[in-house]
């Protein structure tokens, strides 16, 4: 549960569609899917507003709870 909860009214959307703070949000549930050892992201949070920033980082700290993160 890395807390995406807040897409399940989007699911009938395409990825482009989103928010921007979404869209970055599910590429990394998308990559998270295949349960690497290891994550790296880059720029990340470009783009996005502090509030949507944090949530993303949030998002990225839930995932290092079972693997590497390097961003």
């Amino acid at each position: 549960a890395l807390g995406l909860g807040s897409l399940a009214g989007d699911l009938g959307r395409a990825a482009p569609e989103l928010p921007l703070a979404d869209q970055k949000a599910v590429l990394v549930a998308g990559a998270l899917l295949g349960e690497p050892d290891l994550l790296i992201v880059d720029e990340l949070t470009v783009g996005l507003e502090e509030r949507e920033a944090m949530a993303l980082i949030a998002l990225l700290r839930a995932a290092a709870e079972r693997r590497a993160v390097l961003h």
